[in-house]
């Protein structure tokens, strides 16, 4: 179970946890600073899944560094040697974000940020966000859009039927500026030009959902580009979705867990927002369905990831015999993810394992358990990919304070996936890449979706052609 825990992952997957300050002494001491560095130094040296730090001498590396952090004159320059340290490591979802006493504005290299500015009390509020919202949901009434991203913006991907945001005009294809008076804008200086454009792109994505959630009753201020016209500023309801689920998996706070299955056509479309326990009870109903498809879709688009436990359980509907899902691999233990056939359901009810075509539909937020699922099936051959390139982000991470009130993000174990590639740092590159764009949104079209549906159109044809030649050679 602590495994399980450990990717429950919030901001594409990164969990934050808050230390406090050293108490008494000023954040910007010599005493805090050389606090600062001893601590995220011996965090990594303790939770590094790698003993032998993979050849690099990382005692030797505080010797070097030591003297530079010793000579630090101000925050600034000891980030500087921070950075240096962890540089030395080489992997992703190492880094430290500006937080405390001179914390700087930096001029982030990223899509999102054009000229924009954060403040101390910006980044605090948005690191709050992130780790309350973790990036999947929490108990909260929403106004009735989803959001993704196009060329590196945030725009309106979809919009609900009967929806608060419908009945305000809102389309796919606008783009989204501010929520509550935050510019998405501003939001990716406050975390630090070390963090790759990726995970900066998943804490806006975090911030801008988790702005978006509020009680039920209450409004959000949503301020939108609309295609020729000027910005649209709009006060849109919040409101509890009908098909939400709210849940509570140990110690975590309560998420709330939507799914949804549409046929059309012979085929089956699956969605849900994250890996948590009710989807697999609403899977197994569904698997009893499944014989009657042509082909099966799972829209990963979005999905953080959860519980990773529930990955092996999906996969065993639709493989027919043992597999392992992947590998993870802490300091002192691995954790093999292995999939069985699922023959029966826990009522006892008899189940035939899903032979038909599957496709997946992924996306830059697809994060965690999601790249998990996918990944494995795509070595597999179970599955083929469409869509863009993961989160890279499959591995279990956190965000602590330091003692000078600046923040250590860093990852605590590898995962290997079938074919003995890595996750993190890489991604899920999908069997065809299709992206999201302006053009196809506004006109209603979803171009992952479509070529996803001709695939399995074709699959099915191809099954009829060759069981038609199987009867003629057998008459």
């Amino acid at each position: 179970m602590p495994h399980l825990l450990k990717l429950l992952r919030p901001v594409a997957a990164l969990a934050v946890v808050l230390a406090s300050a050293m108490p008494g002494l000023a954040a910007n001491s010599d005493e805090v600073r050389m606090a600062t560095f001893e601590k995220a130094w011996q965090l990594i040296n303790e939770r590094y899944w790698d003993p032998e730090f993979g050849g690099l001498d990382w005692a030797g590396v505080r010797d070097e560094l030591r003297p530079a952090a010793l000579a630090a004159n101000d925050n600034a320059e000891l980030r500087t040697v921070l950075r240096r340290m962890i540089d030395r490591l080489g992997q992703s979802h190492f880094g430290i974000i500006s937080g405390g006493e001179d914390a700087e504005t930096e001029d982030v290299d990223a899509d999102l940020s054009e000229d924009a500015e954060c403040s101390s009390e910006l980044r605090d509020q948005l690191v709050a966000r992130i780790r309350s919202t973790g990036g999947g949901g929490r108990k909260h009434a929403e106004p009735g859009f989803d959001v993704g991203f196009v060329d590196g913006e945030v725009y309106v991907t979809r919009v609900e039927e009967g929806g608060a945001a419908l009945a305000q005009g809102v389309q796919p294809g606008w783009q989204l500026l501010a929520v509550d008076g935050v510019k998405l804008s501003s939001v990716p200086s406050c975390f630090g030009e070390d963090l790759d454009a990726r995970t900066l792109r998943s804490m806006v994505h975090s911030t801008a959902t988790g702005l978006l959630k509020g009680p039920p009753g209450d409004s959000v201020s949503a301020r939108f580009d609309a295609p020729d016209a000027e910005p649209v500023d709009l006060e849109i309801d919040r409101r509890i979705p009908s098909d939400i689920e709210t849940v509570k998996f140990g110690n975590l706070p309560e998420v709330d867990v939507r799914f949804s299955a549409d046929w059309s056509e012979g085929i089956v479309l699956v969605r849900f927002n994250m890996w948590m326990m009710p989807v697999a009870g609403l899977f197994e109903k569904l698997a009893l369905e499944l014989g009657k498809a042509d082909g099966l879709i799972i829209d990963l688009r979005g999905n953080p990831g959860g519980v990773a436990g529930l990955a092996p359980g999906i996969a065993g509907y639709l493989l027919g015999e043992k597999q392992t899902l992947g590998t993870l691999k802490y300091r002192t233990s691995s954790l093999n993810l292995v999939a069985q056939p699922r023959k029966v359901t826990r009522a006892g009810e008899y189940l035939e394992t899903f032979t038909g075509p599957v496709a997946l539909l992924i996306d830059s937020m697809s994060a965690s358990t999601s790249e998990i699922f996918a990944a494995s099936m795509q070595d597999l051959e179970r599955a083929r990919l469409f869509g863009e390139r993961t989160m890279a982000a499959a591995l279990p991470a956190v965000i602590e304070e330091l003692p000078n009130g600046d923040y250590l993000m860093h990852a605590l174990a590898d995962l290997l996936r079938p074919n003995g590639g890595r996750i993190e740092g890489v991604g899920v590159t999908p069997d065809e890449e299709i992206g999201v764009t302006l053009v196809g949104l506004r006109a209603g079209q979803d171009e992952v979706l479509l070529a996803a549906q001709r695939w399995i159109s074709q699959q099915a044809t191809q099954s009829e052609t060759g069981d038609a030649d199987q009867t003629k050679s057998d008459g």
